[in-house]
């Protein structure tokens, strides 16, 4: 593909076995997908050759995802303006974003994920004001969390990088979020309250259209394509396409949060999955959990949480996923088949947890708050124990000796007669 230059309206020559250099696009191209092949080098051929220097390009759609490209993002995009969506992940790119990036303003979708990207990401993206999609998952990048993002930004995944500092509560104003995925960064501080105010959240009901796109093709016909994720999810790494819109997350996994867990988080009805796992939150589950009726994968593994489960979490009858292992949870697991049909792995690492699927039997209440009797030493219940044993054995040694006693001096008796 070297040497070629690419000249008609839609190219799709994705998932084949091409290698070599990219190839150069001419002012006629529109669509472009070479994804999912064997091509290498770096990204100018394509996109910094003489032929596209004038900036009167149609190029709106540009994937090169799943190649072996590397070498930085080359600072040429302000010759392709017209992009609305842009696939360079899962490659070997390297170096910083450009601000060159920025000239983008109509780019509602935007890519870089599984690369080795580093530093922060440059302000000048805050021109890019009609993004939906910003995928920059596995890589390097640090700084705070941008807050420069359009507020209608769809999706925002940053997970797998070296992002720090705390979580503003400028990100609540972001009120079309479905997708907010920070996992595995070293974002500190509290969860803000106020992301129980993200609009969309409350109720999901983005339609499918806001996140497809609709290219012109011959005659009457559209080209659509779809927009994709790969979220982490009950327990696993799934692919979302076409049902992306009916996705709703929130994943703050391993980082270094701390503090309680806002009750107001869990007024986001329309949520299905929250995970919160590996840092370091403390105090009670909310009881306000049971608001969150549409709730399918839940994880606060890892924290140092404490108390009862809520009972109210019983009543989350589409959850499919639980995980509260590890934690510092007491009493008895909530009755309810919802709760009682997961493993003990769900439980597991609680050591005052008892009750069903866990093998550790709770005492009935009457009965457990005699062993509950405040005591110094610790050694309260051993005492009565061993107290009762006690009373048990003399009994029976004093009853014998009774019987022995009248036994001999009837035998005493018949002798003198």
């Amino acid at each position: 593909m070297s040497n070629v230059l690419l000249n008609s309206t839609i190219i799709d020559i994705s998932s084949n076995h091409l290698k070599g250099c990219l190839p150069q696009l001419s002012a006629n191209v529109v669509i472009v997908s070479l994804s999912n092949n064997l091509l290498s080098g770096e990204l100018s051929p394509l996109l910094c050759g003489h032929n596209v220097s004038n900036g009167k390009n149609n190029l709106l759609y540009l994937d090169i995802s799943l190649n072996n490209l590397s070498g930085g993002l080359t600072n040429c995009w302000k010759n392709w303006k017209s992009l609305v969506a842009v696939h360079l992940g899962s490659n070997n790119l390297s170096g910083k974003i450009p601000p060159s990036l920025g000239f983008l303003s109509n780019l509602t979708s935007l890519h870089l994920h599984e690369n080795k990207l580093h530093g922060d990401i440059p302000l000048s993206l805050h021109n890019c004001r009609s993004l939906l999609v910003f995928n920059v998952r596995n890589n390097q990048l640090s700084g705070n969390i941008p807050l420069w993002i359009s507020h209608g930004v769809l999706a925002l995944q940053l997970r797998s990088n070296h992002f720090s500092g705390k979580i503003s509560p400028q990100i609540c104003e972001m009120s079309s979020l479905i997708v907010l995925d920070i996992a595995q960064n070293t974002i500190s501080g509290h969860i803000p309250s106020c992301l129980g105010n993200i609009k969309t959240l409350l109720f999901n009901n983005v339609s499918r259209h806001k996140l497809s796109f609709e290219f012109p093709s011959f005659g009457d016909r559209y080209l659509i394509n779809d927009d994709s994720l790969e979220l982490v999810t009950k327990g696993q790494v799934l692919q979302y396409e076409k049902n992306l819109h009916f996705m709703t997350l929130i994943d703050m996994s391993s980082n270094n949060l701390s503090g309680t867990i806002p009750p107001q988080m869990f007024s986001l009805v329309g949520l299905h999955s929250l995970n919160l796992s590996n840092n370091k939150l403390a105090g009670k589950i909310p009881n306000e959990i049971g608001n969150m009726k549409n709730l399918e994968s839940l994880d606060f593994s890892t924290n140092q949480l404490g108390g009862e489960i809520p009972p109210s979490l019983s009543r989350l009858s589409f959850l499919g996923y639980l995980n509260l292992s590890f934690n510092n949870l007491t009493g008895k697991i909530p009755s309810g088949t919802q709760l009682q049909g997961f493993s003990a792995l769900s439980y597991m690492g609680n050591h005052d947890l008892c009750g069903l699927p866990l093998t550790k039997t709770c005492f009935p209440d009457d009965k457990h708050k005699d062993r509950e009797v405040v005591h110094e030493g610790g050694n309260q219940f051993k005492f009565l124990t061993w107290f009762y044993i006690g009373m048990g054995s003399g009994f029976v040694i004093g009853f014998l000796g009774v019987c022995c006693t009248i036994f001999l001096n009837q035998k005493i008796e018949t002798c003198f007669l």
